[in-house]
């Protein structure tokens, strides 16, 4: 019995997702590449801290998603999940044994331009009511001040993460650029498709968002998140982007929770 159905016999793994996140998707991204049987459940940011909790049996200290559950294992950080998943899938591992180094270095590079997107993510939601609103449980948009109450969690996420937001233009350019030098033109980081690939691919979603067909993104949240002249900047790499979610991502996840 291989390693992911025994995962199955003891219960379908569970993964806690925010749908827009480039971090959930690296992880969903994993799951989906060796065939996982797992069921994604959304995480609403504050109203869904007790559950995201009681999943992980964590009751201190810091918990985030992306969260996946196998079990009675709770393992939170993409690139953890991607660790634990790729040693006990079935497909080609993606987390290559001679890379390990390069990884890191690659993941810390994609980690300091998501967080220059979120810092200018919460500028925005500072400066425009409406892109606030897309951070609220929908049934609490009608409600008086949901977006000062967006604005206020925001803030308090801010703070959570140690997010900076000075400079985020440039610190986001600068990050693409040596992701740019990274790939170097070539098909894949390394001589196959891997882990390396899936990093520089996920963080480019937030500067020029993939396909709905792979995530699918509130059009208020799009048109925010979206920069049309570093996308231009970039054009190669969106291009390879655009290939790579084609060739190695399903476009499909099963068993999709609010």
């Amino acid at each position: 019995m291989s390693p992911a159905s025994s995962s199955t016999v003891r219960g379908m793994a569970i993964l806690f997702t925010l749908s827009y996140s480039p971090w959930s998707e690296r992880a969903r991204w994993v799951l989906l590449h060796h065939r996982w049987n797992f069921e994604e459940r959304r995480h609403v940011p504050f109203l869904g801290e007790f559950a995201l909790r009681r999943a992980a049996r964590r009751w201190s200290g810091k918990v985030s998603v992306p969260l996946l559950v196998d079990g009675d294992t709770s393992v939170q950080d993409s690139l953890e999940i991607a660790r634990y998943v790729d040693a006990r899938g079935e497909a080609e591992r993606l987390l290559l044994p001679d890379c390990e180094t390069s990884i890191g270095e690659l993941n810390k590079l994609a980690e300091s331009v998501v967080d220059a997107f979120r810092g200018r993510g919460i500028q925005l939601v500072a400066q425009d009511p409406e892109f606030a609103l897309t951070f609220t449980p929908q049934v609490l948009r009608s409600m008086p001040l949901a977006a000062a109450a967006s604005r206020f969690g925001s803030g308090l996420l801010a703070r959570k993460y140690g997010v900076d937001m000075h400079g985020t233009r440039e610190r986001i350019r600068d990050g693409i650029a040596a992701m740019r030098a990274t790939l170097g033109g070539k098909q894949y980081v390394n001589d196959r498709f891997s882990y390396a690939d899936i990093l520089i691919a996920t963080t480019l979603h937030l500067m020029a968002p993939v396909g709905d067909q792979y995530i699918r993104m509130d059009p208020i949240m799009q048109r925010a998140w979206r920069d049309d002249e570093l996308a231009r900047e970039f054009s190669d790499l969106i291009s390879w982007r655009d290939e790579l979610y084609a060739r190695h991502r399903p476009a499909s996840v099963p068993n999709v929770a609010a």
